[in-house]
């Protein structure tokens, strides 16, 4: 090595010990990824204040839906979002364009954008969008199906395939707010946010991008996917009472509660944080995933797997 490389090499060492006191890397030398922003829309609230607020009360968020209870389902109760102000979020174009599942994504993908202040961001190559979902645009896939048994297939609104399209979030996010790195939707059942904002982690920490805006969005409750749901034995069935069915850890449970939302975090290098003096709400200290490779929808009565990732 020459004296001009052990000078650089000395250097470089010099630059992460300094990185490494300003806390924006972590132990293996990849960068620290801190969570800068917040979006929400959900049965608890329309803001993180708001779903804060109604967890610390204790307050059940299940109710009868009225479209359920007009279908006649084997369970007519859900949790069913807080009320969009859609005007305030999209122009009428995109209020024709957009089914409802994307319009709760987007919406918390802009309060958290907004949240993050100014600045965020940066290089728009090197911004990506990492969204999960579960169900993606199944509810507006049945809807628009009608038309077929309805032998109507000539009149399937124009607006059918932007409405149905799996990724139809994370293109809209990406589109709003200029995200010209990956633009990727994960769907891994109940777990699809929390895969969406790892994976965004692990590319941050990779190098790949410098910040995402990642998270996880669901709308179905709707009378056909909550009647095959009710099929396979999956949900509460306490119908007269719903505040009270959701009980994941009573002996007497008997299944889960529907419900709708979208939540979304502002991820980024902390490096960049610090920089344009951005609050930071926390870290993405870990993320692990793997398959029970065991059954459709049971866990592993072990939880071996679960414990390993």
């Amino acid at each position: 090595m020459t004296a001009e490389h052990r000078a650089q090499d000395s250097r470089a060492q010099e630059s992460r010990a300094r990185e490494h006191r300003a806390g924006v890397l972590r132990a293996d030398g990849t960068p620290r990824v801190v969570v800068t922003g917040f979006g929400v829309k959900s049965p608890a609230g329309g803001t993180p204040a708001e779903v804060l607020a109604t967890v610390l009360a204790g307050k059940s968020q299940a109710v009868h839906v009225p479209e359920l209870l007009e279908a006649g389902t084997a369970v007519s109760f859900g949790c069913p979002a807080q009320p969009l102000d859609e005007e305030r979020y999209f122009s009428k174009p995109e209020r024709r364009r957009l089914d409802r599942m994307t319009k709760l994504g987007v919406a918390a993908a802009d309060d958290a954008v907004a949240a993050a202040g100014p600045g965020y961001g940066g290089d728009p190559a090197r911004h990506g969008v990492y969204v999960g979902t579960a169900a993606a645009g199944l509810a507006s896939a049945v809807a628009l199906g009608g038309h077929e048994h309805a032998g109507t297939l000539d009149r399937v609104p124009v607006p059918a395939v932007p409405k149905i399209m799996p990724n139809a979030t994370a293109a809209n996010v990406s589109i709003r707010h200029g995200c010209e790195g990956p633009c990727l939707t994960f769907s891994t059942g109940c777990a699809s946010g929390a895969t969406a904002i790892g994976e965004a982690v692990l590319a941050i920490r990779a190098g790949r991008i410098d910040a995402a805006v990642a998270g996880g969005v669901d709308a179905i409750l709707t009378p056909f996917v909550m009647a095959a749901f009710a099929r396979i034995g999956t949900l509460a069935r306490r119908d007269p009472t719903p505040h009270t069915a959701g009980r994941p850890f009573d002996a007497d449970r008997d299944g889960f509660v529907v419900g709708e939302a979208a939540a979304f975090l502002t991820l980024e290098r902390a490096d960049h944080a610090a920089a344009r003096g951005a609050r930071v709400y926390g870290e993405v200290a870990g993320y692990g995933c793997a398959s029970d490779a065991a059954h459709l929808v049971q866990p592993r009565p072990d939880g071996e797997v679960a414990a390993r990732s």
